[in-house]
């Protein structure tokens, strides 16, 4: 699968791309991973290998993120998203809340309910799962940081993305 955004092309990830990608990656993603006592290349590349499906996105054929699901590590029927890139994608922001949607609703598709967790100091991101449709639930303290649960459902994303 190769798609085209407005000049951002986004295709199935390959391994060397986490490699890539990580000398690049956002500080508030290093500062989320960090968290887990993770370095971003290994944020990466669990990222990559866990992944059910998997993205990289570039601009210029330049890595500018890479995004997946996977169902590891969460009760059947979930799946958990995950999302890093480069300063660079805060030029290609709306791009990717315009044609992000396309890929919730393809893990959907896998999925009856997509979850995760997010960093309450990662504004950047919290912002956008706000604006792609996605709920915000109760917070949680993970290694004493406050993180902002966040999930999907098949049925409610659907249904929520028509009234918009």
């Amino acid at each position: 699968m190769k798609k085209k955004f407005e000049g951002v092309i986004v295709k199935k990830s390959e391994f060397d791309d986490t490699f890539k990608l990580a000398p690049y990656l956002r500080k508030d993603d290093l500062r989320e991973l960090k968290v887990f006592n993770l370095s971003g290349i290994q944020g990466l590349l669990r990222g990559y290998i866990w992944s059910d499906e998997c993205f990289t996105a570039r601009y210029k054929g330049k890595i500018i993120c890479m995004f997946g699901v996977t169902g590891h590590f969460v009760p059947k029927g979930f799946g958990s998203i995950w999302f890093l890139g480069s300063d660079e994608m805060k030029h290609h922001a709306l791009t990717f809340l315009k044609h992000g949607r396309r890929f919730i609703k393809r893990f959907l598709k896998r999925y009856d309910i997509l979850i995760n967790a997010v960093d309450k100091r990662n504004t950047t991101h919290i912002n956008w799962i706000k604006k792609a449709g996605l709920t915000i639930a109760e917070p949680v303290f993970i290694n004493g940081y406050e993180f902002l649960q966040f999930y999907a459902s098949s049925k409610s994303y659907q249904h929520k993305r028509k009234e918009k």
